[in-house]
């Protein structure tokens, strides 16, 4: 991705490149020259990520585990952190979506061009980082990281109460790890089952590709993709792939298959603040 604004106008060169899209659909209009304003960044937010000993630190891409730092969990820490990096929003909202980077980050609306700090207190979406939601409705999840552990800690801020809903019963999960026969649930084989688990759960893309693929994981699964910052949801039919649980993958299209899985409906979520 080139957000450098020499990239729209060189000469010869804007031509003869081509947009490119992982999924084949329909897409709003978009200028390449526009592209280079994409990045949003201001001057202070950008020289407060350049230095090596920031306190904090929004990333683009990964986890804050995988840039040597800490997720922010509490909302005084988030809001905290907001003004030190000069954001244009600094007043944390919260969210209960699993699919959604842990702690606090920061979420880019390319539509309309707003920018809003964001707490995600989901202990589904704990080991999650950045990404972005699906190309038509453009936009991106930025964590916002901290360089010393604030959870627990006086450096954390005064504890504030959030007010959120109760506990609510769940019917599907998305695992990292292993089978959902693992966890005592069951794998989702069926094209409108496997629509309704990503649905309830949150998640960007919610319309399934079907695949047959003996190595990938049995039946319904959402794959982070690491290169792109994308997510895609799939139907695995292949008889071969049963058993197959979540997987690592490596190389040029480096990322996450997750199983997503239907349980009791008897299951709950719990919430910890």
């Amino acid at each position: 991705f080139n957000k450098h604004a020499a990239g729209a106008t060189s000469p010869g060169m804007r031509s003869s490149r081509k947009l490119y899209c992982k999924r084949c659909q329909k897409m709003p209009r978009v200028h390449p020259g526009d592209w280079s304003d994409w990045g949003g960044d201001t001057a202070k937010t950008m020289a407060a990520n350049a230095n090596a000993n920031t306190r904090f630190r929004k990333i683009a891409m990964g986890k804050c585990a995988e840039s040597g730092m800490h997720p922010i969990r509490s909302k005084a820490g988030c809001e905290e952190a907001a003004k030190y990096l000069a954001l244009a929003d600094s007043t944390a909202s919260i969210t209960l979506r699993p699919e959604r980077p842990e702690g606090c980050y920061l979420f880019r609306n390319y539509q309309d061009a707003t920018e809003t700090l964001w707490l995600g207190i989901s202990p589904l979406s704990r080991g999650n980082g950045a990404e972005t939601s699906n190309l038509a409705q453009g936009g991106l999840r930025q964590p916002i990281c901290s360089g010393e552990r604030l959870e627990g800690t006086a450096a954390e801020g005064p504890w504030q109460p959030v007010i959120v809903p109760a506990p609510m019963r769940v019917n599907y999960r998305k695992i990292g790890v292993g089978r959902c026969a693992d966890t005592g649930w069951s794998s989702i084989v069926d094209l409108a089952t496997c629509e309704d688990a990503a649905r309830s759960l949150g998640l960007i893309d919610v319309v399934a590709q079907s695949t047959r693929l003996a190595t990938s994981p049995e039946g319904c699964y959402y794959f982070w993709n690491g290169g792109d910052l994308t997510s895609t949801l799939w139907l695995n039919t292949s008889p071969v792939a049963a058993g197959n649980g979540a997987q690592v993958v490596t190389g040029v299209n480096h990322g996450l298959r997750q199983p997503l899985c239907r349980g009791p409906s008897s299951a709950h979520v719990p919430i910890n603040k």
